[in-house]
């Protein structure tokens, strides 16, 4: 987001924020914010209750901290002085009390010389090992400790003359002791495109089997690009880089704010390079990118239809910039390089709000595109478990014929009667664009009865348009057919929120 809270802390900052907020004497506190720097109003929402706890008369027993994307010493430093200030404070005993892997952890590897590890492979793939210290090694199936999932099924689910690639892809879990839920993420390490790797060393002149030092190990630098650093998002210290060559665009593009993040924005990694036409010192060059991230994806299966399984929906991303083809990063790994046999490093992001309701309650889903993934996990779970509550679908794409995913499971699941409604958009089938909130409010009166008799509604997709244009829609339907104000059809709303009857998994 732009610096708001995330949905999980908005009544909270709402409250402190407020003139009404209590006086906080008694309290210590100190504040860790997570953020990126290229965005505008970097780590403002912890700013801010920094700022306000402070005003309403807490003791901060330790300096704010705002972690960047290479949050991890931010965070250890953060820790550190925590567990100076504050020695009788038990972390462990609180629940997700352990702080974020570093890039060590996650993908720990043993050796001395360049190009050597424990595993006998060169390449910094994510490879489970005890951590030193006093700390244990993680649980199979966390982001400290990933497990390698084989590719059992990965398929195409649009038509050939559709302008969309969307995969669905199953991984076996076999041996591996995971365990998940219907609603919970999938965390999975991509691996970047290797021409796009072999273009960037060309530009920058170093050549691919160039040992360097990453994380205390030895790698060739075109593993490292592969496996540990983000090649698409331009860095500041990219910039710098460039700009410490002597190169007088980026020397003069890092005095003006606005202009930098603009090019941030409109560039990758690959442009910056050929742009700046330097040849900078292995090390140097690959200390200005980022580190490469881990994707979070919605299961789209159940553990009780599929128990050794889970299943994925990806679009996978391609577009245009300044003339050449764009590739997304993990959706293009999972859609072009990760074909059944293949292993893909994942773990286990277990949801504590999206979580589907009780067998026998009703409930309504909204996803449109690869929002339908926890949906069609949901409904295999009814299917297997029996449950005996109605199942309402709406689902929307662009063309019918060729982006209804998972139509014969869809049509199925309605033919039996686990789906008592499905009601589709196809956004580019008629002159005027349909979506899922333009059918959410033909069926209002509907709609509204289900949430009347204690249906629990669920939304998930789309964060930036559909997410909002789905709240209002609901809002406006409470409102006409709820007959209450916009003031009251928002508490109405609410309160369903407060409820566990309206959750979003939003993205």
């Amino acid at each position: 987001g732009g610096g708001e809270p995330p949905s999980n802390a908005e009544e909270l900052h709402s409250l402190i924020m407020g003139d009404g907020a209590p006086r906080l004497e008694h309290m210590a506190f100190s504040v860790c914010g997570l953020g990126d720097s290229d965005y505008a109003h970097f780590c403002q929402c912890g700013k801010d209750f920094d700022r306000r706890l402070a005003e309403l008369g807490g003791q901060r027993v330790a300096a704010r901290v705002d972690c960047d994307v290479d949050f991890e010493d931010s965070w250890e430093e953060w820790l550190a002085a925590i567990l100076d200030t504050a020695p009788s404070l038990d972390l462990a005993s609180v629940e997700h009390g352990e702080p974020p892997a570093d890039l060590s952890d996650q993908f720990s590897v043993q050796g001395g010389q360049p190009g050597e590890t424990s595993t006998g492979r060169s390449d910094p793939i994510p490879s489970p090992v005890p951590r030193t210290g006093s700390h244990k090694i993680a649980p199979l199936g966390t982001r400290k400790n990933p497990y390698f999932a084989t590719v059992l099924e990965n398929i195409n689910l649009n038509g050939v003359a559709s302008q969309k690639e969307t995969r669905h892809i199953a991984l076996s879990l076999k041996d591996s002791g995971m365990k998940y839920k219907v609603g919970d993420s999938l965390g999975l390490f991509p691996r970047n495109c290797p021409d796009l790797v072999r273009r960037i060393l060309a530009a920058v002149g170093i050549p691919r089997n160039t040992p360097v030092k990453h994380d205390g190990h030895w790698y060739t630098i075109r593993d490292v690009l592969i496996y540990r650093k983000d090649v698409n998002q331009v860095d500041r210290r990219l910039l710098g880089l460039a700009a410490r060559h002597r190169v007088s665009f980026f020397e003069g593009l890092l005095d003006d704010k606005d202009a930098t993040k603009r090019y941030i924005e409109e560039h990758h990694v690959i442009d910056c390079v050929q742009a700046a036409g330097i040849v900078p010192e292995p090390m140097e060059f690959i200390q200005s990118l980022r580190p490469l991230a881990p994707r979070l994806y919605s299961i789209a299966s159940s553990p009780a239809a599929y128990p050794s399984e889970v299943h994925l929906t990806v679009d996978v991303l391609r577009y245009s910039m300044h003339g050449t083809q764009r590739k997304g990063v993990s959706s293009t790994f999972l859609g072009e390089r990760a074909g059944p046999g293949v292993e893909v490093a994942v773990y286990l992001q277990a949801t504590k709000e999206f979580l589907l309701c009780d067998e026998s309650t009703p409930i309504i889903m909204v996803g449109p595109g690869t929002g339908i993934a926890p949906f069609r996990a949901f409904l295999l779970e009814r299917e297997a478990t029996g449950a005996s509550g109605q199942s309402w679908l709406f689902f929307g794409s662009q063309h019918e014929a060729t982006d209804f995913l998972y139509q014969e499971e869809l049509r199925g699941w309605l033919d039996d009667g686990l789906l008592a409604r499905l009601d589709t958009a196809w956004s580019r089938d008629q002159t005027q664009k349909i979506y899922v909130q333009d059918r959410m409010f033909e069926n209002g009166a509907s709609i509204y009865r289900w949430l009347e008799t204690g249906a629990s509604l669920y939304v998930c997709g789309d964060a930036s348009r559909m997410a909002k244009d789905v709240e209002a829609t609901l809002l406006r339907i409470i409102q006409v057919f709820g007959r209450r104000s916009r003031k009251a059809a928002q508490v109405y709303l609410d309160t369903l929120g407060k409820a566990g009857r309206y959750l979003r998994d939003v993205y």
